[in-house]
């Protein structure tokens, strides 16, 4: 095995600061041996793999991506496609990651930076973790990172993502503040059925992995890298009034309330009969029918 580390950077992270960011960082990097690869890959996701296939053919197995939450779920399930591809183990792969993106939820809370950005890179300490995923009805597994959501959370992700990029060349936090506030006045509750709760008018729904979503956010807890679970967090049917209050309660990473449930869990299924918003690690969709799971022990995580 090689100890080349490719580097994937996306220069479009962080509304388009993620060039100049890599190019503060590209000299401070602790490797003898790298492979650099620049590409805003959301919009070729074939030549990503393309480049992630021949660089495991050549025996790399230490990849690093560079830019938000959304560059390293990227980067992980294009890996574990690729490896798929190749018949070699996704456990032989160990993966870090540089946060230069609006909020770096992956890497809280942030125990190491490099020129001022965190970053999880120590790649002779690894640590053997399970991956969450989701799927659609019939569809492929999608896995992430840090958690997934359903409802208002998500649907803040996504007008966070696609309608605010002036003001997060301004200002990232107050960028997803107004996308909390916005959301939460016009969010309707959405009715579906959830596999331990049954019909509920669903609000919010976190599977959780790291507690951190949306910047200053959090839940009270997460899952260790090999627990076996995730975390389940439902808001069930709040008012306009209970879901500020819920939103205040999680910038203090608090959860209690009448109408607030939270459970561990392996595996969870959500169905409607209208689209929802779904979210994993800042990626945004609407579906009508999921299912939620976890692999044991799937991938190296860089300490």
């Amino acid at each position: 095995m090689k100890k080349i580390c490719a580097i994937i950077v996306n220069p479009t992270s962080c509304n388009g600061m993620g060039l100049t960011s890599w190019k503060k960082i590209q000299d401070d990097l602790p490797f003898s041996d790298t492979r650099v690869f620049i590409s805003p890959f959301f919009f070729n996701l074939d030549l990503l793999e393309s480049q992630l296939e021949d660089w495991l053919r050549q025996g790399i197995r230490r990849f690093l991506a560079v830019g938000g939450d959304g560059t390293c779920n990227t980067l992980l399930n294009g890996l574990l496609h690729a490896s798929a591809n190749l018949q070699i183990p996704s456990t032989d792969i160990i993966y870090g990651a540089i946060g230069t993106g609006s909020s770096n939820d992956f890497h809280k809370p942030f125990l190491q930076k490099t020129k001022g950005f965190p970053c999880r890179m120590n790649f002779e300490s690894p640590l053997l973790t399970d991956l969450c995923w989701w799927a659609p009805k019939d569809g492929p597994r999608r896995y992430f990172l840090v958690n997934a959501s359903l409802g208002i959370t998500a649907k803040a992700d996504g007008y966070f993502n696609t309608h605010l990029r002036a003001l997060k060349k301004i200002s990232p936090t107050l960028s997803i503040l107004w996308a909390v506030l916005r959301t939460s006045f016009l969010y309707q509750n959405h009715s579906c059925t959830l596999s331990l709760y049954g019909t509920r008018q669903v609000t919010n729904l976190g599977i959780v992995r790291n507690p951190h979503f949306l910047g200053d956010f959090s839940y009270p807890s997460g899952e260790t890298p090999n627990s076996g679970h995730f975390g389940i967090y439902l808001c069930d049917n709040l008012s306009k009034w209970e879901s500020l209050c819920t939103w205040k309660a999680f910038l203090r990473g608090r959860f209690f309330g009448t109408k607030l449930y939270q459970c561990r869990g392996t595996t969870f299924s959500i169905q409607s009969k209208t689209p929802f918003w779904v979210a994993s690690d800042g990626e945004v969709s609407q579906q009508t029918h999921i299912t939620f799971g976890i692999d044991r022990g799937r991938i190296q995580l860089c300490t």
